[in-house]
C-alpha cells in the first residue's frame, strides 16, 4: 500500500513543479515583454534626437566646422 502513496506523493510533487515553472515562464515572459515596451519607446526617443540633432547642425547651430583649430591653439 506504500507504492499507491509515494506514486501519488510523487505526481502532486511534479504537479506543483509545473506549476511553479509555469509561472516563471509567465513571469519571464511579462518581463521580457515589459521591456521590450522600454526598448521601443527609447528608439523612438533616440529617433527623435537624432532628427533634432541633424536639424540644429543644418541651421548651422553654435560650433566651429570640423576642421577649424580651436582658440587656445
Amino acid at each position: 500500500m506504500t507504492q499507491p502513496d509515494d506514486m501519488a506523493d510523487r505526481i502532486a510533487d511534479l504537479e506543483t513543479r509545473s506549476a511553479h515553472h509555469e509561472q516563471a515562464i509567465q513571469d519571464l515572459s511579462d518581463m521580457t515583454r515589459d521591456q521590450w515596451e522600454v526598448i521601443d519607446v527609447l528608439k523612438r526617443q533616440v529617433a527623435r534626437l537624432k532628427d533634432r540633432i541633424g536639424e540644429f547642425e543644418e541651421a548651422g547651430g553654435p560650433g566651429r566646422p570640423e576642421n577649424e583649430k580651436p582658440p587656445h591653439y
